[in-house]
């Protein structure tokens, strides 16, 4: 059986709601036929629905490690959902931005150190 051909938005999945609709529209087009309209918009649905659990997993794991800090909506979600206290989530990047902040210092101190390094270089070859 194949779905009636009904014009398709592409846009991109930005949140939980979108992905939700993606997800439904793609079972509802599961029985399209190789070849057709129905068949491109599922193909095409399903780049985009693995494309945002990717992106999503990626910021999850990087959140995880403490590579990348929580945003205040992910704060928020995690406290409305979970019950997590506002202030060990708020303390918890306060420890990453530090981690983040030292990590700047050494680049920064290490971006100088070069610097004069080629100065003095430089100096020596005239």
């Amino acid at each position: 059986m194949n779905t009636p051909r009904t014009p398709f938005k592409i846009k991109k999945i930005r949140n939980s709601d979108d992905y939700d609709r993606a997800l439904a529209r793609i079972e509802s087009l599961m029985d399209a036929e190789t070849g057709s309209y129905c068949f491109d918009e599922l193909e095409v649905l399903t780049t985009l629905v693995e494309a945002y659990e990717d992106i999503n997993k990626t910021a999850a794991s990087e959140v995880l490690s403490g590579k990348r800090p929580l945003t205040l909506p992910m704060v928020r979600g995690l406290h409305e959902k979970f019950g997590i206290p506002i202030e060990a989530l708020v303390k918890s990047q306060i420890n990453v931005m530090s981690k983040g902040a030292l990590a700047l210092t050494h680049f920064v101190e290490v971006a100088r150190i070069l610097k004069n390094t080629r100065q003095t270089i430089g100096r020596k070859k005239r």
